[in-house]
């Protein structure tokens, strides 16, 4: 390791993230308050991934645990904090339930949705979005996704193509409530008109997240009623297959939480069901592997809004709140699991303080 280098200023021999020969990075499972075996490198990214890419990839691995949050506070900011939309009047805001409002192009740059909520669409709540290029300036003017704006339009997602292109998904009034897909260009320009994520129309799809494959096609996941639904698409937004449906959980209060697609293409899919957080393991083909698990081991009161990442070798790692478990309000906990989704030991707390509420 004698090429190791520091950037931004964290310590060689504690770092994270050191610079190659060649300047690609490599962050470091270096974690000595857990005696984890890891892989030795979680991601590898390319001389021209930008700085900002890597400090969200660490604020990711810092989330869930396998990377001290000290180490983060090391790097300088890359710009001040910033306005993502234009327009002031009313009410703008990301939706809590989706992880995916935010997704990276291949070149660094990124985009961002959100829900307006004064009618900027000419009704009621439509879907905005902002491009930014990969040192954080605005790329063009906000711009509306959704095409139709009768009725509220909610729950945004939105993921990024290998090729740059991207899709927003997101909820409205259809047959009851459906989800909806919109694909943009690399440049931001709508490619055809807004779709049917669901095949199945009638009674309320709710909760969208997408997911890119590596060849391009992709992968939505939705909730219709007490049901979690999976639906691939190929690269011109048409369906592949049927849906994927299994019943979900204790099946009350269903809740589409993390979507994520493993080294091996198998699927992983997220929820909350009740008062528990579960995930299901999918193959190639979208079809179940095994049953679904309940990844929280601590039942007492409520348990959701789980998040979830792989590392590359298919372990797990899923992080959600838990209500009362560290003695004071909600807390923010972590569990590991191996790449078949069986538990690693119990989840423990993920922050220092546990005074108040720690969200998820």
């Amino acid at each position: 390791m004698s090429t190791k280098q520091t950037l931004n200023g964290l310590n060689p021999d504690n770092s994270l993230l050191f610079l190659s020969k060649n300047r690609d990075f490599h962050i470091l499972p270096t974690f000595p308050k857990r005696n984890w075996t890891l892989p030795t490198t979680l991601f590898a990214g390319s001389r021209n991934t930008s700085k900002s890419l890597v400090l969200s990839l660490c604020l990711v691995l810092a989330s869930i645990g396998l990377i001290p949050v000290e180490a983060i506070a090391q790097f300088t900011a890359l710009t001040n904090e910033a306005r993502v939309n234009t327009t002031v009047a009313g009410d703008q805001w990301g939706y809590w339930w989706s992880i995916r409002t935010i997704a990276v192009q291949p070149d660094g740059g990124y985009i961002i949705v959100w829900i307006d909520n004064n009618g900027l669409d000419g009704n009621a709540q439509g879907i905005f979005g902002q491009r930014f290029d990969a040192t954080g300036a605005k790329v063009g003017p906000e711009f509306q996704v959704n095409t139709t704006t009768s009725g509220n339009q909610f729950s945004p997602t939105i993921g990024a193509a290998p090729d740059g292109s991207f899709v927003v998904g997101w909820e409205g009034p259809g047959n009851g409530t459906d989800v909806f897909g919109q694909r943009f260009d690399k440049n931001g320009v709508k490619v055809g008109t807004e779709f049917l994520l669901s095949t199945t129309v009638g009674g309320n799809q709710r909760y969208p997240e997408i997911q890119f494959y590596p060849d391009g096609t992709y992968v939505a996941a939705f909730v219709d009623g007490s049901q979690t639904v999976l639906q691939r698409f190929n690269t011109d937004d048409r369906s592949m297959g049927v849906e994927t449906r299994i019943s979900s959980g204790t099946g009350a209060n269903v809740v589409m939480d993390a979507l994520v697609i493993m080294p091996d293409n198998r699927v992983l899919q997220c929820w909350t069901s009740g008062n528990e957080v579960y995930g299901q393991l999918f193959d190639t083909n979208l079809q179940p592997i095994g049953t679904q698990t309940r990844l929280n081991n601590y039942t007492t009161g409520t348990q959701q809004y789980v998040v979830a990442r792989a590392d590359g070798s298919g372990n797990i790692w899923a992080v959600w709140e838990s209500d009362g478990q560290d003695g004071s309000g909600n807390g923010a906990y972590c569990r590991r699991f191996d790449s078949n989704l069986n538990p690693i030991g119990n989840e423990f707390t993920v922050s220092t303080s546990t005074a108040g509420d720690q969200y998820g």
